[in-house]
Parts: C-alpha cells; structure tokens; sequence
C-alpha cells in the first residue's frame, strides 16, 4: 500500500510541474535574430525564410504580450541583403558575435527574477550546434575559415559560450533555436522529451534530485527545431519559413488570415504597410493552448503533430522539473 501511494503522489507531482507567474506579475524580454547570409560570399549557403522566421516571431509574440497585458521588451538583430560596409557591420542590431554577446550583457542588467527572458535565433548552426552569426569582413563579406574547413571562433557562438553568457541572467530564459544541430543545446544535465531513455523513473529522480550539475541549468529552457545530428530545412515558393518555425508560429495563432495557417506563398492584401511583415494574429486562444495554458511542451507538441510532412526533423523541448507556462487564456 505504501508503494502504491508513493508511485500515486510521484504521478501528481510529475503531472503538476508546470511553472507561471501570477497574472501581470512577470515581464517578457525578447531577443530576436534573423541572418540570411546574403551579403557573404558563402552564396550557396544563403537562406531565404530566416528573416521570416524571426521577424514574424518577434511581432507575434510582441502581439501576445499586448493582448495578455504583458509588458514586453523586444529587440531585433537581422541581417538581411547583401551590404557588408562599415556601416551596417557598425550598427548596433547587426547580428555579429560582438553585438549579440553585448545584448546578453544588457539582458543581465535589465531582467529580473520575475522575467522570462527568450531568445530566438533562426540561422545556419554548425555540425556541434554553434550559432553562425554573421560577417565582420568589410572587404569581401567573407565568412572565415580555419585550415581544417571550420568557421572561425570570432565567427560563431558556440554551445557553451551561450550557456556561460546567460548563466547569470535574472529568471527563466528560453532559447529557441532554428538551425542544423540544434539539439546540441541539450546538455548532459537536461533531459529532452524526444530522448529514448527519458523514462518515469528518471523524470522521478531527477524531479527530487539535488544533484549540483543538473541545478546548474534549472532557469534554462531549450526548444530545438531538431535533433543533434539532423539539419533543418526551410520551404517557400515566393515566401519562405523553416519548417519548424512556420509550424510554431501557427501554433502560437499567427496566420494568414486563416487560423493554424501560413502561406508559402505572397499575399499581397496580408503584408503590413508599416513594416512589410505578412500575417497576423488571429483571434481567440492560440491552436497550441492545452487547458487554457499555452506553455513550452503544449508549442511543441503542436509542431510535432502540425509540421510540414517534408520535413525530416524532430523538434525537441527540454523536460526539467516543470514546464514553462508562457501565457494563460
């Protein structure tokens, strides 16, 4: 009997573990970043949907916050077109390594412990899941390389140094990352749902464990639009999304004027005279929302049943104590 009660409230505590603030008690801190590549001299390697992707990610989920009554703080780092002068590589939201490691240093000075602090990127990611910023050359626009073929250091973020820059930052961050190898982000103290050995009795231990190593990263949510070893791929006809962002965008209710819906196409009537972005948020509670909560396992369960059949990656979401809740309906 006394098994059967522990096996019993270990079940309600694992079914419980979701993490939210009270109400318009927490602010969101966006960090959002879009490269293209196309004012590299890497031509076979430019991506079309990467600006997409980030651009419709920031404004949908600045929209969210506004309908929720979230205060929201959000900043932009895209590279788009082919100008590698002095004067885009200068300015400030231009998302070289320098740039982006400074906006991290702002986001520890300004967050609190009541905020969730998210950063997306959507660009090329190395074989070890390093981030591929971009270019500093003002000459060629080149994107180095050292003498066994590897994008340089000053080139890259690599894992770690994302997870020692915002080690220090005030509440919960989540970092959703669109790239090839993005599942290296998982580290070998968080667990992902997609992993084979993710059993009942390692969520149990590691739900009451006061290992050090695993605490390490208790503050840090991941999203990976695939695994370590896979890529993952974009699609468009005269628009174009990675498969995994488009499908996380419907999810989070931004459409084409058909809710759960983008297009791979232009639609003219549907582009924003302000900014040029097409879409908008539909209304009523985003498709991805479970029991009136839309929380980081409800995203991804959502791209996991809704992404595009081509596709041939595994979406991938860190499994800690609890799940992230993001907004409540």
């Amino acid at each position: 009997m006394k098994k059967i009660t522990i096996i019993l409230l270990s079940i309600f505590l694992l079914s419980s573990c979701e993490l939210y603030y009270e109400e318009n008690t927490y602010s969101i801190n966006l960090i959002s970043i879009g490269i293209d590549y196309k004012n590299t001299t890497y031509s076979s390697n430019w991506l079309e949907g990467t600006i997409n992707d980030a651009k419709e990610f920031e404004k949908a989920l600045t929209q969210m916050a506004g309908v929720s009554e979230i205060t929201i703080n959000n900043s932009g780092y895209y590279q788009v077109g082919s100008d590698y002068s002095s004067d885009t590589i200068d300015d400030e939201y231009y998302p070289s390594k320098e740039h982006i490691l400074l906006a991290f240093e702002t986001l520890e000075s300004s967050a609190d412990e009541n905020s969730i602090n998210i950063i997306y990127y959507s660009g090329h990611g190395d074989s070890d899941g390093s981030l591929i910023l971009a270019t500093t050359d003002t000459e060629t626009g080149a994107i180095s390389f050292d003498e066994d073929g590897n994008v340089t250091s000053d080139q890259k973020l690599t894992v770690s140094e994302v997870y020692e820059a915002i080690d220090d930052i005030p509440g919960k961050t989540v970092i959703i990352v669109d790239s090839c190898y993005s599942g290296n982000f998982f580290q070998d103290s968080v667990y992902s749902e997609s992993e084979d050995d993710f059993s009942f009795t390692s969520a149990f231990e590691n739900l009451f464990s006061n290992d050090s190593k695993e605490s390490e990263y208790s503050d840090i949510f991941i999203i990976s639009a695939s695994q370590d070893d896979e890529v993952s791929s974009e699609n468009g006809y005269n628009r174009y999304h990675g498969y995994f962002t488009k499908a996380l965008l419907e999810g989070m209710g931004w459409c084409d004027g058909e809710k759960g819906s983008l297009s791979y196409f232009i639609i003219p009537e549907m582009i924003d005279e302000d900014d040029g972005i097409q879409g908008e948020l539909a209304d009523g509670n985003p498709p991805a929302t479970s029991s009136g909560i839309l929380s980081l396992d409800s995203l991804v369960d959502y791209v996991d049943e809704n992404i595009d059949e081509r596709a041939t990656q595994t979406a991938q979401v860190s499994a800690w104590r609890y799940d992230l809740v993001l907004f409540e309906y």
